[in-house]
């Protein structure tokens, strides 16, 4: 439930609007459901069953999201389980294979042929498009965040750093996992076993411990 609390404040917010493209957010989806998300919790953000009960609030919102479009419900809860990061547990694999591909860039690691250029063309593509992407939060945040922003992350007890952090982690992710389907959807088998048993080894001599048991962006076969 906490997941889903800090997802919709993020959801009902209004520096999120200007970073829906970054965050993966269905445009339509958004602007559906954001009315009712700021609602409920301008209902429910002074009572205790805010931080001890929100499944209730959950429920009341689902069935306001089913009235209005049962598509755009179904696509938030896959956004929430899928793309947004709460702890360092979510998104795992894709922490640990982008940073794979910055090491490849940097050339702090070499992985011959094919493979090894292409994860060091996405980490150069993901550096430079977080850079981007700071750029931007950097500027939305110093111009100060609108009266309801600063209410809605004070419930959750997350500050301008902290805010700044999800966002650009979230954004970083999911450029990596467009640049990992993009490079590597239809590659030959071979290539993907020359991969695997490159990092087998890897593994063993490195503090990354999931990358042959997790491949990055799998969720995406799943997206709606």
């Amino acid at each position: 439930m906490i997941k889903y609390r800090k997802a919709q404040a993020f959801l009902g917010s209004d520096i999120i609007s200007n970073f829906i493209q970054d965050l993966f957010i269905p445009n339509k989806v958004f602007r559906n459901l954001q009315p009712v998300i700021r609602n409920n919790i301008s209902k429910w953000k002074g009572q205790k069953e805010y931080y001890e009960q929100y499944w209730r609030i959950m429920l009341e919102m689902s069935n306001e999201f089913e009235k209005i479009n049962k598509h755009s419900l179904m696509t938030m809860q896959w956004w929430i389980d899928n793309i947004f990061i709460c702890d360092g547990r979510d998104r795992l694999s894709e922490h640990e294979w982008r940073a794979l591909s910055y090491r490849c860039k940097n050339g702090a690691i070499h992985i011959p042929g094919k493979i090894g250029c292409i994860l060091s063309d996405i980490g150069a593509a993901c550096i430079k498009y977080v850079d981007e992407v700071d750029r931007r939060l950097d500027m939305e945040i110093s111009q100060g965040l609108s009266k309801w922003d600063n209410e809605i992350f004070q419930l959750e007890h997350i500050d301008c750093d902290g805010l700044f952090s999800y966002i650009s982690l979230m954004a970083s992710c999911n450029k990596f996992a467009y640049e990992w389907r993009r490079n590597f959807l239809g590659l030959p088998v071979k290539d993907y076993i020359s991969l695997i048993d490159w990092v087998s080894t890897y593994e063993k001599e490195s503090d990354l411990n999931c990358l042959t048991s997790n491949f990055p962006v799998l969720w995406m076969t799943g997206s709606p």
